[in-house]
């Protein structure tokens, strides 16, 4: 392995202890709005089209807004990965389990569960 890559390792490391040890302001749920689940897994680049699909107002959400649905069981996720809009490079971004709430980067060409967000207009 060469050392530019274990540092780039070793970097997605500390960013992910940050991320979940990180204590996160909590989002207020009624200013969320989530959009249907996705009837198929997609890659990230997939999944942020279908997203754009779905109006312009629509997006992957954040790490922050998807466990804070994940921590308030909003309905509709079931289990499993979650893309959300992280990306590192160009070839990593950032899921959310809804099994058990970690959140970890991973490869960009996996197929993963997508449901897009959008704030509402108050």
């Amino acid at each position: 392995m060469t050392k530019e890559i274990q540092e780039l390792k070793n970097r997605i490391s500390e960013l992910e202890d940050k991320v979940n040890t990180t204590v996160i302001q909590k989002i207020d749920s009624e200013i969320l709005e989530w959009g249907k689940l996705a009837d198929r897994r997609m890659n990230l680049e997939d999944a942020k089209e279908w997203c754009k699909e779905q109006g312009s107002d629509w997006s992957l959400p954040t790490v922050v807004e998807a466990l804070q649905a994940y921590y308030d069981k909003i309905p509709g996720f079931g289990t499993g990965y979650h893309w959300t809009s992280i990306e590192y490079s160009e070839t990593l971004a950032r899921y959310v389990n809804f099994t058990d709430g970690n959140t970890l980067s991973t490869n960009k060409t996996f197929a993963y569960s997508v449901r897009c967000v959008r704030r509402k207009q108050i």
